[in-house]
């Protein structure tokens, strides 16, 4: 009798719990970033929202009441204005009229300013962070007034496409130098690697309309309660799978012409001579505190670009121990955040001042 009475005490509680909870409007998935829009603006300029600034580096969110403005997520649904309110802060992108996330630059650089040419994907880009605070904004304050960094990375950018960027980097913007910063998520695939991607989660974004999709169609998965209780099994065997669905990108068995394309990418990078390249390896932030999963990328990728005489730097180093989450823009985004952008850039100009003769060099004819 006392057994039931404790079960029944249970399940009694567990249903007033799940009504509070539903009454209240909690949800037990986490929310992830929304995309605010202003549409019709010239140069084009939008915003990633957040519902908290656990780090300092969001602003809040602009005044909508004027204008014409979208408010959307991931899957591209629509959301009243209103809604602004559930994720009041924000990081800004104004793009320039060249289509970069910076300033416009005209002609060439002045005599005696060496501009650096910025390639790479969203960890480049600088997204989750006020470009302030990006990596190759920090890196241009470290290297003072004599040089410029243009930031012309873009979020999902692989290797081939910043081979192709080259020579627009060279003759349009007049860039004599090129750092290009590689994610192990920069490769191409194949369809059956495509179709098996992971949405929920992977390693970077984590995307709340995916994993309601998936949570749903669990047991469990009507009851808030249970789900509440079950959602960071959930997350972690994801995490798992998404893991595993990175090596399997690098297995030269189920990836190879892939992989051959971009060992051909990275010879073309070290071939460039009258505009040399410098390669900075970025780590997904995942597992830093021990046992980092993807160090076999990191290792192949690193192998390629020495065969090819790549100077290659892998920020593993220099984020290896360090607790994980200080570093993600926030709970859903794993963006690496300022403080991140901070020590990456720190360790990249150490290492061309020191181990990459003649990278930083601004020589007498403006060059």
């Amino acid at each position: 009798m006392r057994a039931a009475m404790v079960v029944l005490g249970l399940v009694l509680g567990g249903l007033a719990l799940e009504v509070a909870l539903r009454l209240a409007g909690a949800n037990p998935v986490p929310l992830s970033k929304r995309y605010l829009i202003a549409v019709g603006h010239q140069p084009r300029l939008d915003y990633h929202c957040y519902p908290t600034n656990p780090h300092g580096d969001f602003a809040p969110a602009p005044d909508v009441s004027h204008g014409a403005w979208r408010l959307i997520d991931f899957a591209k649904r629509e959301y009243p204005l209103t809604a602004l309110r559930q994720t009041p802060w924000v990081v800004e992108y104004e793009y320039s009229q060249q289509g970069t996330r910076d300033r416009a630059y005209g002609g060439p650089p002045a005599a005696g300013v060496l501009r650096i040419g910025g390639l790479g994907a969203s960890f480049a880009f600088g997204e989750g962070v006020p470009l302030d605070k990006s990596l190759f904004r920090k890196m241009e304050s470290r290297l003072g007034p004599n040089c410029e960094v243009v930031n012309a990375a873009w979020p999902g950018m692989k290797t081939a496409e910043m081979v192709a960027l080259l020579p627009q980097l060279i003759q349009a913007y007049g860039c004599r130098r090129v750092l290009v910063v590689f994610t192990p998520n920069d490769i191409l695939l194949t369809d059956s690697l495509q179709q098996r991607m992971n949405v929920i989660n992977d390693l970077v974004n984590t995307r709340d309309l995916a994993l309601q999709a998936h949570l749903a169609g669990k047991w469990y998965g009507h009851s808030w309660v249970l789900t509440s209780l079950m959602l960071s099994r959930e997350l972690g065997a994801v995490a798992g799978q998404t893991k595993q669905w990175y090596l399997d990108c690098y297995d030269p068995r189920q990836n190879a012409d892939n992989l051959e394309r971009m060992r051909e990418s990275i010879a073309a990078l070290a071939a460039q001579r009258d505009c040399p390249v410098a390669l900075v390896l970025y780590p997904l932030l995942i597992d830093l505190e021990s046992g980092y999963p993807l160090t076999p990328i990191h290792e192949l990728v690193g192998r390629m670009a020495r065969e090819a005489g790549l100077p290659t730097l892998d920020l593993l180093d220099v984020f290896r121990g360090r607790r994980t989450s200080d570093l993600w823009v926030y709970a859903t985004d794993h963006h690496p955040n300022s403080q991140a952008h901070a020590l990456a850039a720190e360790a990249t100009v150490s290492w061309l001042r020191t181990d990459v003769p003649g990278f930083l060099e601004i020589e007498d004819n403006g060059r």
